[in-house]
């Protein structure tokens, strides 16, 4: 079992669609810890009645307004969730399977990623199938046909180095390095804040994403609803400011997309 964290700002149609996924698809519980940037759709009275913990501020923090939920955080590990998300039967299971292999080793700091499936584009990390762009067309019965027929091809798919999200870390290793930086806001490269941030401290050497753990993701809803000028704020340059390597180099660092040795035990 671990929390779950998730950040919204007015997308109570994608949150919706995020928490029965949670809550239909998972093998395993989890309490899920919302965090409500200000939103004025619905979404704080929405989560009230469904009994969902949440936290809020007054206005938007951006991705980053997930620490306060990160902070509510009482299990073991917690995973970091977009709202614009939908888990797929057994991606808990998944995750579980690898934190225990990592427990039976001794290995205490790493990271967790599910790998996507996404509606549109061309990201060879990923895998593309169309069922739904938006919450409105989102064709759940599709999806889930498609991929109990699919799971074997999917399957498949060997694990990587990868630290995006959805991403699992153990608590006490978030807690060594920090919560998401905010002055990344909206929010874009704010993952690769965090991964840098483990890595150049020393704290963990491990980024996987589980081929087998599956999660189909809108992409970016919350991003597209803000003005164009604050979707310009991309973050990369102030992620080189801050480590003095590009995105493109740490992740070439790391090693992402390349083939996960799982360590041997």
């Amino acid at each position: 079992m671990f929390d779950i964290a998730i950040p919204t700002w007015n997308s109570l149609e994608y949150l919706q669609i995020c928490v029965k996924g949670i809550q239909q698809n998972s093998a395993l519980p989890h309490r899920i810890i919302v965090h409500n940037n200000g939103s004025t759709d619905g979404t704080k009275e929405w989560l009230q009645a469904q009994g969902i913990e949440l936290t809020s501020t007054p206005e938007n923090k951006g991705f980053c307004g997930v620490n306060y939920a990160l902070r509510q955080v009482t299990a073991d590990h917690v995973m970091v969730m977009n709202s614009d998300m939908y888990p797929l039967p057994g991606w808990d299971l998944e995750i579980n399977k690898q934190i225990n292999l990592f427990k039976r080793i001794g290995l205490k700091a790493y990271t967790i990623s599910s790998c996507l499936i996404e509606p549109t584009g061309f990201n060879p990390e990923y895998d593309i199938e169309n069922c739904g762009t938006t919450a409105e067309n989102f064709d759940e019965d599709k999806l889930l046909k498609h991929f109990k027929s699919q799971r074997h091809r999917y399957y498949s798919r060997k694990d990587t180095v990868q630290y995006s999200h959805p991403i699992l870390l153990p608590t006490s290793l978030m807690e060594r390095i920090g919560y998401f930086d905010p002055e990344y806001f909206p929010g874009w490269a704010c993952d690769h804040d965090l991964a840098a941030r483990a890595w150049y401290r020393g704290e963990c050497r491990h980024f996987v994403m589980l081929g087998k753990s599956r999660v189909y993701h809108f992409s970016s809803k919350t991003f597209k609803k803000l003005p164009p000028e604050i979707q310009a704020q991309h973050g990369e340059d102030l992620f080189y400011n801050k480590w003095n390597v590009s995105v493109p180099y740490f992740r070439q660092i790391l090693g992402v997309a390349h083939n996960y040795v799982q360590p041997a035990g």
